[in-house]
């Protein structure tokens, strides 16, 4: 991603108002990060970060922003040590925590 330090180039405040997106959404998404219910299911708990992560995105536009939206992702995904939230879809996270809960049920109960 290039930076843009120049007010009167084109892109300029456009690049300013994403930076400023991603800045809030990550601080929101790290806020809300610490009140993650945990689980015994590695699947579901990933599952569960995966949907605070999109919902915030979702919810201030970040996911408009393509460039920024992969900053933000990689960012978190650095910080929190979970590749899985690159590398995986959120619907494929939401399938491997079900799957994981079905097969955590078998085994309990038969």
């Amino acid at each position: 991603m290039q930076t843009i330090q120049n007010p009167n180039h084109p892109q300029y405040w456009i690049y300013v108002k994403e930076r400023a997106l991603y800045r809030r959404t990550l601080t929101k998404t790290k806020s809300e990060l610490p009140h993650i219910k945990p689980s015994l299911i590695y699947e579901v708990w990933v599952c569960d970060i995966m949907g605070i992560i999109m919902s915030n995105a979702r919810v201030t536009g970040l996911i408009q922003c393509p460039e920024m939206f992969a900053l933000y992702m990689q960012t978190l995904s650095d910080e929190l040590g979970l590749p899985e939230i690159i590398t995986n879809s959120e619907y494929d996270l939401a399938n491997f925590a079900s799957e994981a809960r079905d097969q955590a049920r078998s085994d309990l109960y038969g």
